[in-house]
């Protein structure tokens, strides 16, 4: 998940402008020095001189526009504003142009005045300006909103992640409390039918609550220490049905390395054992398989119990596989699913599937 601020590339924003502004700088020059004329190469040092000006007063606007934000609703004072602002600005720009000849002695003060006083293109100079400022201010805007709309996603992405740890950690108080009930009971029946098992059975189960105690804040875990958490719930079950109990396994090795929600296999595994091997005198057979087919690792929990007819999947939809459903749906890391397939006399299937796109490579992990 997302939590993390994406950071302002400021240098983005100041390359941006700087492209933008690079054709007209640079244009101003050429023209002037393609008109041609025995001034050519003096009035192309000037075009140079005056797009230098606008650029560094451009560096005003860009702070301006952070101070005046743009109105979410039409301003007519917003934009009077900017029309003064754009007068104020086409005249700094063509002061500073004409007058920056005397600080650099290249002529009098004297001289500029009466040039400018016999200029006819004096108001298009300044109309040109406003033009100016108008190019600089709307860049501005533009690359501000850009740099809104990042921000406002960013927060939409933070609150839901937000909203699904949240979601988690309710799902997790609502699991904890119940698999330890589940837990519990079976090692009351040992308790009272066979000491020794007992006693076996808490050392596996204070391997189980380690586990879920290590994990209770974790969003994902290795496949292999999910699948060593099931092992041991399934040795605590055989513990306490003995030889009603038969387990089959086949377990992919590329699978143990992959990531993927804690708590998403034993509850299926509890499930096909309460309901559906349990309720049997004859007991049943377990079988769980983990492969990956096409970018997608498969994990399938199977009973041959006494099965539930498909119309009645609601009624058996209860908290533990409710629960692997709702954390597969609000991990944000995750893309994956539950499948549940039974018949009447046929058993239960339960299969999860998870997308390994974003997942980590193989890291060597050796099947127990």
């Amino acid at each position: 998940m997302l939590t993390q601020r994406p950071t302002t590339d400021a240098r983005n924003n100041w390359l941006i402008l700087f492209l933008l502004w690079a054709p007209i700088a640079v244009g101003m020059p050429i023209a002037m020095l393609m008109r041609g004329g025995p001034d050519a190469a003096q009035q192309a040092f000037w075009g140079a001189r005056s797009m230098l000006i606008a650029g560094g007063l451009g560096v005003g606007v860009w702070q301006l526009t952070g101070r005046l934000g743009w109105p979410e609703n039409p301003d007519p004072g917003f934009y009077a504003i900017h029309v003064v602002l754009a007068a104020v600005y086409s005249s700094l720009w063509w002061a500073l142009t004409e007058f920056n000849g005397v600080l650099l002695g290249i002529t009098t003060f004297n001289a500029v005045i009466a040039r400018q006083l016999a200029n006819p293109w004096l108001t298009w100079d300044l109309v040109f300006g406003a033009l100016l400022y108008c190019v600089v201010v709307t860049a501005s805007y533009m690359l501000r909103m850009r740099e809104a709309v990042r921000e406002e996603r960013f927060n939409s992405l933070r609150a839901d992640a937000e909203l699904a740890r949240t979601r988690l950690t309710a799902l997790q108080a609502q699991l904890n409390p119940h698999f330890l009930f589940n837990t519990l009971h079976s090692l009351s029946s040992l308790v009272r039918h066979n000491a020794q098992l007992a006693e076996d059975a808490l050392d596996q189960f204070g391997e189980l609550m380690r586990y879920s105690l290590d994990n209770v804040d974790r969003e994902s875990v290795l496949f292999e220490d999910e699948w060593k958490f099931t092992s041991d719930y399934i040795a605590l079950e055989t513990l306490r049905l003995g030889e009603r109990l038969t387990v089959e396994t086949d377990i992919d090795q590329g699978s143990l390395s992959r990531e993927m929600p804690p708590f998403c296999i034993q509850p299926l595994v509890e499930n096909a054992i309460r309901h559906g091997i349990g309720p049997r005198p004859e007991g049943g057979k377990l079988k769980i398989a983990a492969k990956i087919t096409g970018g997608v690792l498969r994990i399938d929990v199977c009973d041959d119990g006494v099965g539930v007819d498909p119309a009645d999947f609601q009624d058996c939809n209860g908290l533990g596989i409710r629960g692997v459903r709702q954390r597969l749906e609000v991990s944000g890391e995750f893309q994956g699913g539950l499948e549940l397939v039974s018949s009447p006399g046929n058993g239960f299937r339960s299969t999860v599937t998870l997308h390994l796109d974003r997942y980590p490579k193989e890291r060597g992990v050796m099947l127990p």
